[in-house]
């Protein structure tokens, strides 16, 4: 469709200058390795830095900054699951 908008990545920085991003992430690793990979080759040709942050892992904060933390220095080889009590539930 050409009604003057950018259609592509690289269009939208050409066209608006744009080097803050917030990149989605769906949780399928393979495809989101995958499209990020591809969008960071976009990126890495913009002349002056750039800022990316990732959409989706907002649920993980205080999960991470537990595991950085002290106070689990004995956490090895371990899942945790963060998932708001879903993987207990009878759904």
């Amino acid at each position: 469709m050409r009604d003057g908008l950018p259609e592509t990545l690289q269009e939208v920085i050409a066209a608006y200058g744009h080097s803050y991003f917030k990149l989605k992430v769906g949780g399928d690793a393979a495809q989101d390795i995958a499209r990020l990979s591809s969008i960071a080759a976009v990126l890495d040709t913009i002349p002056e830095p750039y800022h990316v942050t990732l959409d989706g892992n907002e649920r993980y904060a205080d999960v991470v900054v537990f595991l950085c933390s002290d106070r689990a220095r004995w956490i090895t080889g371990t899942c945790i699951n963060v998932d708001g009590g879903q993987s207990r539930s009878n759904i």
